[in-house]
């Protein structure tokens, strides 16, 4: 909608301008609408697009701003997505209706419309094939006289056919003069070279080719009057600015004139804009206009400036638009990277032999876990990458740039208290506080093109289960966040427990993902379909992109082999494969399946980092 009304305002922009140039030559008019009709071929949104690339001196050394991103790590933890009610749910299934009723009326009117064009154009061009070339005679004389006047380069073949239509240019790149059998016996010689000259300024100007583009143009946005109109007025001005080179090479204009009338009364006019004829814009205007011999003047200095400083207009205008926009999103990045992040109270970094999770004393890269606890604790053990992962939520899948190959090795013990009893949104911002002033870290992050998967339905329905609490009624909203749930979540983390215990606790919004003999199980409570596509992103090494259009909560339970290893993808000569791939689960257990697409992705770069002092 946005390219619509754009389009028609620029094109109301360059009718105002043809009145300003009523005087001058029709081949200005004629390029103004030109313009006009190929803007709707050209959205602004691309020049603003170009604008908002222009880069002039960001500092990539700042912090990135906070990404809304799930961290793999956390795939345990609740999840906020508050249901969205019947109504609004009614409300969007019906939006959809409408939106893909209008996209098929869209579609059933572009393809009548190509459908009519191919048909003419097919006609046309079987006359043209069966039409017999004129190597003699009257016309090809006056043809052979034309061409050095005329400066028309390409080579023209002439043919005589035996259908009923006017004189016209077959071809944009191997043009065909097409004349009706007779029509040379019916003119005189001047008035036959006149109707040829103005067939070879079509020619010269390419105005065929022009025709076939805004054509598709009528095809593309044949309900908008606006593209209808243009045709007419490219065509009243294309035929304008060929009698006017008639003129200019001293034809005589009453010898014109009544060549054209001839032509009128015998032939009909041709049945596509892209078959130029003599004929198509209104008749009594036109012979007027021949008759007193008027055409255009030359652009004088003041209207060449005109014309000029619109066309910088039109171009400067989207990228002035872009520009500003990229400055003032930069502006507002740069304000919440320059605000004061909050910060722990203690901070104690050590370096770790392990984590704990192998036998004492065996140097180990293997990472532990990242804890952040009521009463504001904070505790990891792991590489510096996980723990800049962590604390920017960058996924388990983009790319993160920058690593030094010093820190693959070391493993980092941070123990870290803050005031008070801050969320852990808080608490993620007090670990980029530190990592950034402690390691001296500093990011950003940008937009790149990369494969992603869709999550859609597959054929059919699907199989997912809605979720139920223990009463059999439905679950449509997920739990807000409590200290005693995060306390009892804590207490857990700290000792060995069992998948049910942590379900238990967690309850509505819980996801694991565990190891079987009979291949990974998946199990997610009350989870709605993003953060399902989310939890299988870690799985299959890509975002997932829910793309279902599915609402509300699920159980959902899954079981599928190793995404990653060679008998799960495979399948070894002689081996047994347990259990299905993730690819072949989704669709036999739960109805849905992934498609691999492509999609802006964040792309993060790490500028500088050091090796902190221990403390």
């Amino acid at each position: 909608m946005n390219h619509l009304w754009q389009s028609t305002l620029f094109a109301a922009a360059a009718a105002l301008l043809t009145l300003l140039f009523r005087k001058n030559h029709a081949r200005v008019r004629y390029s103004l609408w030109l313009a006009a009709s190929l803007k709707f071929l050209i959205p602004f949104s691309l020049f603003m697009a170009m604008g908002s690339s222009i880069d002039f001196g960001r500092q990539h050394g700042a912090s990135i701003a906070q990404p809304a991103l799930q961290v793999v790590q956390d795939i345990n933890q609740p999840f906020d997505s508050p249901n969205p009610s019947r109504a609004v749910t009614a409300f969007v299934k019906m939006g959809n209706l409408i939106r893909n009723v209008l996209f098929a009326a869209w579609l059933f009117g572009f393809l009548a419309i190509l459908a009519f064009y191919a048909a003419k154009g097919r006609s046309i061009k079987t006359a043209a094939r069966k039409a017999a070339p004129i190597t003699e005679g009257r016309a090809f004389e006056a043809l052979q006289r034309l061409r050095p006047i005329s400066v028309c380069r390409l080579r023209i073949r002439l043919a005589s056919t035996g259908s009923s239509m006017e004189p016209g240019v077959f071809g944009i790149f191997r043009p065909v003069l097409l004349l009706p059998q007779g029509m040379a016996d019916r003119l005189s010689d001047s008035e036959l070279e006149a109707i040829l000259a103005h067939e070879l300024a079509h020619v010269r100007h390419r105005d065929n080719l022009i025709a076939a583009v805004h054509m598709f143009i009528e095809a593309l946005f044949w309900f908008h009057p606006m593209v209808w109109w243009l045709g007419a007025k490219l065509v009243q001005e294309r035929e304008r600015a060929c009698d006017e080179d008639v003129l200019r090479l001293g034809k005589d204009p009453q010898a014109y004139a009544e060549g054209i009338l001839k032509v009128c009364e015998f032939y009909l006019e041709s049945p596509l804009a892209c078959v130029a004829g003599i004929t198509g814009s209104d008749m009594k205007k036109l012979i007027h206009a021949i008759m007193t011999c008027r055409i255009g003047g030359k652009l004088g200095p003041m209207k060449k400036l005109l014309l000029a400083g619109a066309a910088i207009a039109a171009l400067s205008f989207p990228l002035s638009i872009g520009l500003l926009s990229a400055r003032l999103g930069r502006a507002q990045a740069q304000q919440v990277q320059d605000s004061p992040k909050p910060s722990f109270e203690v901070v104690s970094i050590k370096i770790a032999e392990n984590c704990g999770n192998v036998a004492p004393g065996v140097r180990a890269k293997i990472p532990g876990k990242t804890s952040y606890d009521p009463g504001g604790h904070y505790s990891t053990c792991s590489q510096l990458a996980y723990i800049i992962r962590d604390a920017y939520q960058i996924e388990a899948f983009s790319p993160l740039t920058g690593v030094p190959g010093w820190s693959n090795d070391v493993l980092y013990k941070i123990e870290a208290k803050a005031e008070g009893n801050p969320d852990k949104s808080q608490m993620r911002l007090m670990v980029q506080s530190l990592i950034e002033d402690r390691f001296k870290l500093k990011i950003h992050q940008e937009k790149e093109e990369a494969p992603v998967y869709s999550l859609v339905v597959a054929k059919g329905s699907t199989k997912l289960q809605p979720a139920k609490n223990k009463q059999g009624d439905l679950i449509t909203s997920l739990p807000p966040s409590d200290t005693k749930r995060e306390e009892k979540i804590a207490e857990l983390r700290s000792r060995t427990f069992t998948p049910s215990e942590m379900e238990d606790a967690m309850g509505p919004g819980y996801v694991s993902i565990a190891m079987k003999p009979s291949g990974f199980e998946f199990r997610g409570r009350a989870i709605s379909m993003k953060i399902f596509a989310d939890a299988l992103s870690s799985n299959v090494r890509r975002k997932v992109l829910d793309k279902t259009g599915i609402t509300g909560l699920y159980d959902i339970e899954m079981v599928f082999a190793n995404p990653f290893s060679q008998q799960a993808t495979s399948g070894a000569a002689g081996t047994e494969i347990s259990a299905p791939t993730i690819f072949n689960a989704l669709q036999e257990q739960l109805g849905l399946k992934l498609e691999s697409k492509k999609a802006p992705m964040d792309h993060f770069t790490i500028d500088s980092v050091e090796k902190p002092s221990e403390n």
